[in-house]
């Protein structure tokens, strides 16, 4: 994964670029695994952040070592209005 990661960021024209496409490439498979798990059929997102540090550093998107991605992920445990009573 980090690999292709890597690829993506290296086709940015700027360095905000490369962290938006690290950052939603991030979010989509953090979606994904939840998706998988079974997660996602009970609950919508609301609340927390999952972070990566020495991302940037590693993708050559920072300088800094200790500089963190953060992608915030949140958790509704609320029903929506889709899960209706039948």
């Amino acid at each position: 994964m980090k690999e292709y990661l890597i690829e993506l960021v290296q086709r940015a024209t700027e360095p905000i670029q490369g962290r938006n496409l690290a950052r939603e490439y991030l979010q989509a498979c953090i979606l994904a695994a939840l998706q998988h798990a079974g997660a996602m059929v009970s609950l919508a997102f609301h609340g927390d952040f999952v972070r990566f540090p020495g991302l940037l550093f590693d993708l050559g998107l920072s300088q800094q070592r200790s500089e963190v991605l953060a992608v915030k992920i949140e958790v509704d445990t609320k029903r929506s209005h889709t899960h209706a009573r039948s």
